[in-house]
């Protein structure tokens, strides 16, 4: 009778462990981009920023533009307050290739080589530069002088996933110092980029979360990079490592002037709550 009724808890403690399980699952959900070809998923209380948000933080020079070589597709954060955005939050970056055409894999990693060079170089006042050019150039020169201290952390890159990886650190006006961790998936089309970004002071605090849409990202059959041996002639002719290096410097330069925008949040800093 006892061990009938040592069975029957411990089946009853199984069923709560896998109903509670069940429905910490429900409550992630996928996020699909049909558009670009990939999927990843977002935790609890996480949610997409709509249209209006996107506008606020990004404008129309960082919408969605078939001329663009790149483009912000996608917003994921717990809040925001009139049209702002709080920290953390997570932007997918679409990276198009030239003519929007399959790179070798000799093609791949030049590419790749050419970014690493571009964010990462030797001398951190380049790297400023950079951003200062970026903030002109993008029309967002309310934000001059709000970014110092900038460290980019060398590019790792797995020739085998075809992933890349890269962080950066610097300091906003009024706000603190600022962490972002950047995964970029080598598509087929165009690199994915997640870009996490957060107060360092919070870091530990997110990591979870992070790291799940980080771990749970995935080509579409067919979206993923595929080795090939040679490709139509002309996606790199006449352009040259300017050409990556030229891209990946506005990349870094307009990503960092519009992560600064976002945490500026009208000199005020909002807290999520916790």
């Amino acid at each position: 009778m006892r061990a009938r009724k040592h069975r029957t808890l411990i089946l009853a403690l199984l069923l709560e462990f896998i109903l509670c399980s069940v429905g910490s699952t429900v409550e992630q959900r996928r996020f699909h981009s049909q558009a670009n070809g990939y999927s990843l998923t977002i935790p609890e209380g996480w949610k997409q920023a709509p249209e209006d948000v996107m506008d606020q933080t990004f404008g129309a020079a960082f919408m969605e533009d078939p001329r663009s070589t790149f483009e912000f597709e996608a917003i994921f954060a717990k809040e925001w307050v009139n049209n702002l955005l709080t920290y953390p939050t997570l932007i997918v970056q679409i990276i198009r290739y030239p003519k929007n055409q399959q790179l070798t894999k000799e093609e791949s990693h030049f590419f790749v080589e050419a970014f690493t060079e571009a964010i990462t170089g030797s001398d951190v006042d380049d790297t400023e530069d950079a951003i200062t050019e970026g903030i002109d150039k993008y029309g967002v020169a309310n934000f001059r002088g709000m970014v110092s201290a900038v460290a980019a952390n060398r590019v790792s890159f797995d020739k085998q996933t075809m992933v890349l990886k890269y962080s950066v650190e610097f300091d906003v006006e009024r706000v603190g110092t600022v962490k972002q961790l950047v995964v970029g998936h080598v598509g087929r089309y165009a690199v994915v980029q997640l870009m996490f970004q957060c107060l360092a002071s919070d870091w530990s605090h997110f990591e979870n979360e992070s790291n799940l849409m980080f771990n749970s990202f995935r080509f579409d059959v067919g979206m993923r990079y595929e080795d090939v041996s040679s490709a139509p002639p002309g996606i790199f002719d006449g352009l040259g490592r300017a050409f990556a290096q030229g891209i990946s410097l506005a990349l870094i330069a307009g990503a960092l002037a519009i992560i600064a925008g976002v945490f500026k949040l009208g000199g005020k800093l909002i807290r999520p709550k916790k």
